[in-house]
């Protein structure tokens, strides 16, 4: 088993533990992974705003998309959701999202071809419940129309 020093902690430990890195002698980041993991939550701590954007700016390029592609975007559907029509809130857990064909790119990243638009954080999560599927999602729509129509037979 290979071992290295991490730089940080100073402990010898198996190669494993630490991240590949190509552009680097040797190969591998010079910190191991849990003081890479407590050195970023603490630049994240010390640094809030820069991280926000650090992290907006990483997932946008998951998508192949620059903040002024994700601005062209937002505003060609109207700062809307592309199925309710809801205002998009930016930023945040459940905030507006890429939506995308998974089986394209795989996922977490898209391309120009599998992009479908921007959804709300909800719209984006039901159809990833629904996995994308127009089959589950038009029984899904069937069945709640049977019920309103059985509640409203019931009120008559």
């Amino acid at each position: 088993m290979d071992t290295k020093r991490c730089g940080y902690c100073r402990e010898i430990k198996p190669t494993s533990l630490f991240y590949l890195r190509k552009d680097v002698p040797g190969g591998f980041l010079w910190t191991c992974k849990p003081c890479n993991a407590a050195r970023y939550r603490q630049w994240k701590q010390n640094h809030p705003d820069r991280a926000k954007t650090a992290n907006r700016r990483s997932a946008l390029a998951r998508h192949g998309l620059t903040a002024t592609a994700w601005g062209l975007l937002v505003d060609a559907q109207d700062g809307r959701c592309a199925i309710c029509s809801d205002l998009l809130r930016l930023g945040g857990r459940m905030g507006a999202a890429v939506d995308h064909d998974h089986a394209c790119c795989g996922d977490g990243h898209s391309c120009i071809e599998c992009r479908r638009g921007i959804l709300c954080g909800s719209c984006n999560a039901a159809l990833g419940h629904f996995g994308d599927s127009e089959e589950l999602l038009d029984k899904a729509s069937h069945y709640l129309g049977k019920y309103r129509q059985s509640r409203l037979a019931l009120v008559k």
